[in-house]
Parts: C-alpha cells; sequence; structure tokens
C-alpha cells in the first residue's frame, strides 16, 4: 500500500499483515501495489487492508482512532478478540480465554495505555468474567461455568 501525504495529520498501523490508516485532517491519497487504483481520503475516513483483499473505507471517529498518542487505549463496539490482541501487541499478554464464544462479546470503554487492568476489571464486570493473571498470561472464563 502506498500512502500519499496532501498535507495532514493521519494515523498508520500495520499489525499482523493488516494495515490501517485514519484520516485526523487534511487529505490522503492510498494506491493499492495490486491494482494501481487510488482513493482519496476525507477526514474521518479509515481505510483499512487486509492481506491482498481491496481496500475497506469505513467512517470513524479519528480521535478516538488516534487515542495512543495521549497514552489511552479506546475500544469503541470492539469484539474482545480484538481488545486482548491489542493488549498482546502493546503489552506482549498471553489470553486464555475458556469459552471460545466469550471473544464475540462486544464492549467500549477506555483505559491509560500502561494499566491495561483497569479495562480487564470492567470488562470482567461487565460479562461476570473471572480474570486472573500469572506473569504474562491471562486466563478468562465465565463465573458461571462449572
Amino acid at each position: 500500500l502506498t500512502v500519499e501525504v496532501l498535507g495532514t495529520a493521519f494515523n498508520v498501523e500495520a499489525r499482523r499483515g493488516n494495515t490501517q490508516v485514519v484520516l485526523n485532517e487534511g487529505k490522503v491519497r492510498l494506491r493499492q501495489k495490486a491494482d494501481n487504483e487510488s482513493l482519496l481520503m476525507e477526514p474521518g475516513d479509515m481505510a483499512v487492508l487486509e492481506g491482498q483483499n481491496p481496500l475497506v473505507l469505513s467512517k470513524v471517529n479519528p480521535e478516538k482512532i488516534s487515542s495512543w498518542k495521549d497514552n489511552r487505549l479506546f475500544f469503541d463496539n470492539a469484539r474482545l478478540e480484538e481488545i486482548f490482541q491489542r493488549l498482546q501487541d502493546i503489552h506482549g499478554l498471553n489470553f486464555q480465554v475458556a469459552e471460545p464464544s466469550l471473544l464475540t462479546l462486544r464492549f467500549t470503554g477506555s483505559c491509560p495505555i500502561n494499566d491495561y487492568s483497569i479495562l480487564l476489571t470492567a470488562i470482567s464486570e461487565t460479562y461476570q468474567l473471572d480474570i486472573s493473571q500469572q506473569k504474562k498470561t491471562i486466563s478468562i472464563s465465565s463465573k458461571h461455568q462449572p
């Protein structure tokens, strides 16, 4: 993916084979190497490239996406799987989830980037989950599990 800056403020994240570009202000032109077609982004646009798939464009709140610049993590209706992947990428945590269906639960909230325990406590209380940590491994299960 080629990103051409046209006087702007934007955020680019490339993890796990995916690239995400969020435009805060100004303009950005994206060109996918595979097809050489370009896309002109407007403020509030988010373009996501997953592998060799076509770019997917959507509208977002760029301040929430770029909250890491203010040392905060913000999640808006994110699946727990996405939240855990983000914490794994940032803090090197490993998650063991007893029930795969828990990963589809959605959560909205934020925490300081260096204190993810606040986020895990909120998730635990919201969904009645047991969350325990040993070193870098976090185990998650339903409190209703026998």
